[in-house]
């Protein structure tokens, strides 16, 4: 079996993260209909407690990338994460641009509330956290 790349590793992770966080929203804003329709009676306790685990999840996740992940590549690929991360956590910003309205697949999912723009600014504050620490002498 041949070794990953480190960078194929960490972008690999990334989209995992992504992935949790965006199949975390939907989950939430779908108790959250369930809550508002009166759909399930234990919904508002399956919201709550499922809003607090999800956090946990994410702190997890993101925490987990930099520390297996971000911290072992090269400046070129964390500048790349930094700045795909920066892009998902201003989607809410740029979709209100005066510029048009930009047809993006991810604005009708993403407000400013979801899990998935919080994660990217996460991400982003651990990339830069990760091009700004300075570099262990190697013996």
């Amino acid at each position: 079996m041949k070794n990953i790349p480190s960078h194929l590793l960490s972008f690999l992770g990334l989209l995992v993260t992504y992935a949790i966080a965006f199949g975390l929203d939907r989950w939430i804003e779908f108790l959250r209909d369930q809550n508002s329709r009166g759909g399930i009676p234990t919904s508002m306790y399956l919201f709550l407690s499922t809003w607090a685990v999800a956090n946990i999840i994410l702190a997890i996740c993101v925490f987990s990338l930099y520390t297996w992940a971000l911290s072992k590549l090269e400046q070129w690929a964390v500048w790349s994460i930094v700045i795909l991360s920066l892009l998902i956590s201003l989607i809410p910003v740029i979709y209100w641009l005066p510029l048009g309205t930009p047809t993006l697949f991810l604005t009708k999912f993403l407000t400013n509330r979801a899990y998935m723009v919080s994660v990217g600014g996460w991400i982003a504050v651990a990339g830069i956290f990760t091009l700004l620490k300075p570099k262990r002498p190697e013996f």
